[in-house]
């Protein structure tokens, strides 16, 4: 056999609602809208680690827990110059994301839990979080579970998330006699995995 059966296995759920906005004004020549968005979603198919003695290193399953994604988008459109042979366009948007583990069925026990955390986004980074230095001893100090402080490093203690707090883009078209000309910029604020191995 290729892997391991699974009777259990059923389709993955989504829940998603959003609602929004859009207003235009000066004939709509300027454009804005604004919408918030909440997906949830569960029994999410993934490639469940098991050990090694099975004769397999993992089988096709679905996980129990439910993950939400929640954000606000903001677009804007203008039609900044509008004539026979010359019009030029302006556009940007702006979308702030959330994610989050709401729950997880037999979390403790699972093989996911040094990976994730209930409560916190599921792209978390994980690490030491130095805190201070005891006077009497010289020894640094570290950020240990649930709010308490160890010269030991606790190592799964989340330090950030892969997930951006934003990001967006904006836009210019300017078009001029059959010449059109397209100038288009992202940004984003995000951290990542650092290559510093120790």
């Amino acid at each position: 056999p290729s892997r391991i059966a699974n009777d259990n296995f059923r389709w993955e759920a989504n829940r998603k609602f959003e609602y929004a906005i859009e207003v235009g004004i000066l004939k709509d020549r300027v454009q804005i809208s604004i919408s918030h968005y909440q997906n949830r979603s569960g029994n999410q198919l993934v490639s469940y680690a098991i050990p090694l003695l099975t004769g397999f290193g993992s089988y096709q399953a679905n996980l129990p827990a439910i993950v939400q994604n929640t954000g606000w988008e903001f677009e804007l459109y203008t039609k900044t110059i509008q004539k026979t042979s010359l019009t030029w366009s302006f556009n940007f948007n702006f979308t702030i994301p959330r994610n989050e583990l709401k729950s997880f069925q037999n979390f403790k026990a699972s093989n996911y839990a040094s990976l994730l955390e209930l409560g916190t986004d599921i792209t978390r980074i994980t690490g030491y979080k130095f805190e201070d230095v005891d006077p009497s001893t010289g020894v640094p100090v570290y950020a240990g579970q649930i709010g308490s402080s160890s010269t030991n490093p606790y190592y799964n203690y989340t330090v950030g998330k892969q997930t951006p707090d934003f990001y967006g883009g904006f836009g210019n078209t300017i078009a001029f006699k059959g010449w059109q000309f397209d100038i288009f910029a992202q940004f984003a604020k995000q951290k990542s995995l650092g290559s510093i191995q120790y």
